[in-house]
């Protein structure tokens, strides 16, 4: 994240989901079907 100059970021994945923060920079685990129901 700090290539990008990134504070947030989203990993999809199977069936997971969680939060997890550190140094100020915020990364959520989000399922696949909750990721493609929030962007269709």
């Amino acid at each position: 994240m700090d290539f990008f100059n990134l504070d947030k970021g989203v990993i999809v994945t199977e069936n997971h989901s969680d939060r997890f923060e550190e140094n100020g920079k915020v990364v959520g685990l989000i399922p696949a079907f909750e990721f493609l129901k929030l962007n269709l």
